[in-house]
């Protein structure tokens, strides 16, 4: 039933959820691959629009980097991938947070 480095723990139900949170951290992974694909298409994205070398004016009432281009659809694809961005970090995020009473549990038991 378990894995062979499972074998030394007496007690099953500590062995079963040794197994368990090692299947929830394969989820964290999993959940993982697109929130880091959409941060790096976001910076790419940024690198063709935004001026990153001029530091931010703290004098200036938007703090914002100036504009490479004036090119809306280049603006609408940058906004488009911060969109997506946001909302895969908020899955990932979401999925850690979903598995930290296990996690909790686990070390309680241990």
């Amino acid at each position: 039933m378990h894995s062979g480095g499972l074998q030394f723990i007496k007690y099953d139900h500590i062995a079963d959820n040794i197994a368990n949170y090692e299947q929830e951290m394969r989820r964290i992974t999993t959940a993982e691959a697109p929130y880091a694909k959409s941060i790096n298409d976001t910076m790419d994205e940024m690198s063709t629009i935004l001026v990153s070398s001029v530091r931010k004016d703290t004098s200036s009432k938007t703090n914002a980097y100036p504009f490479l281009t004036t090119d809306p659809t280049k603006i609408a694809i940058f906004n488009n991938k911060i969109s997506f961005e946001r909302g895969w970090t908020q899955n990932y995020v979401d999925n850690i947070a979903e598995r930290v009473p296990l996690i909790t549990r686990l070390i309680a038991l241990l």
